[in-house]
């Protein structure tokens, strides 16, 4: 029987999240989608007050509840390997955002509210079907990781390199010519990692998205506790 928390704060189920909701720090809800086959996430989701890291990855939901935008010590919010076409406006409620995890969605563009989000380090949009960014982006003073591998971005903004905490940029297996590629990594700052479609990888990264099918089980958790906890300690 798995355990429901493995720290002091770090609840992986609802039931057990729900007999103490002010305790709850970080929420995992991917044992509650294995086993249990949930499929939507609960309305009442603000009753976590303390809060501060959602995650909801692989559990193929469309959608976030209302709620969410009454979480208000949230810092991280992974909602990766999900069905969502559109980023939640109820999110840029949240202005103590710094990580935001979409990855391995079906986001075709994004609300151009990002200046509601001041505190956003990390964006990662890799895996969906954007085919643009918005301006709002370039208010984003303290994003450190944008990462938007496998989209269809055939350009980006003239902004970009005036991030100004900017550290790595990925743009692998994008639609991005080598013309516009070249002129990227030369306006970016020094300090700044670039990581570039390169054939081995693009064909790579192709060759994964073929062969995982929607709805395939994943073979780990997709919550590994990386930057979600070291963001919470900090």
């Amino acid at each position: 029987m798995t355990q429901s928390t493995t720290m002091e704060g770090v609840f992986k189920s609802l039931a057990a999240a729900r007999r103490a909701p002010l305790a709850v720090r970080v929420l995992n809800l991917y044992l509650d989608w294995r086993d249990q086959g949930l499929e939507e996430l609960p309305s009442d989701l603000d009753v976590f007050q303390n809060l501060e890291a959602l995650v909801v990855s692989g559990i193929r939901c469309d959608r976030l509840p209302d709620g969410i935008r009454s979480l208000p010590k949230l810092r991280v919010l992974e909602f990766s390997d999900n069905r969502m076409q559109h980023l939640p406006e109820g999110i840029f409620d949240l202005p103590r955002l710094e990580e935001l995890w979409f990855k391995e969605n079906q986001l075709e563009q994004l609300v151009d509210n990002f200046t509601a989000l001041p505190n956003l380090r990390l964006l990662n949009l890799s895996y969906n079907q954007l085919r643009a960014l918005p301006d709002s982006l370039a208010s984003a003073a303290k994003l450190e990781e944008l990462l938007l591998t496998a989209n269809h971005l055939s350009s980006l903004p003239s902004w970009m390199p005036s991030l100004p905490s900017l550290k790595i940029l990925d743009v692998e297996a994008t639609s991005l010519r080598p013309r516009t590629l070249r002129r990227l990594g030369s306006g970016l700052m020094s300090t700044v990692r670039l990581e570039l479609p390169r054939i081995e990888n693009t064909l790579r990264s192709a060759t994964l998205r073929k062969q995982r099918r929607p709805g395939s089980p994943r073979r780990s958790p997709p919550y590994r506790g990386h930057r979600h906890l070291q963001a919470l300690r900090r």
